[in-house]
């Protein structure tokens, strides 16, 4: 079955800009925790808090929301090339 790929893509983005708000706001009522739950899911690099700023919110949701683009882009369409071979 072939995937649509826009609507594959407009799902991951807003999944992704859905997890972004999520965490912004974990990150805005408890910055340390969210700091040590996001160095646990980045498998131990050392993630340091930045200040959170509307700027800086946004930008981070708006990036999300790319990347999830482009992964739910390249996520259909890989899927639909291989299913025609």
């Amino acid at each position: 079955m072939e995937l649509n790929v826009k609507a594959i893509s407009l799902a991951a983005g807003i999944t992704a800009g859905i997890v972004s708000v999520i965490c912004t706001a974990a990150f805005a009522l408890a910055p340390e925790q969210a700091v040590s739950v996001g160095s646990l899911l980045m498998h131990g690099v050392a993630v340091q808090a930045r200040p959170l700023t509307a700027v800086n919110a946004v930008a981070g949701i708006v990036l999300a929301i790319a990347f999830g683009i482009i992964v739910g882009a390249v996520f259909a369409g890989l899927n639909n090339k291989l299913l025609k071979k």
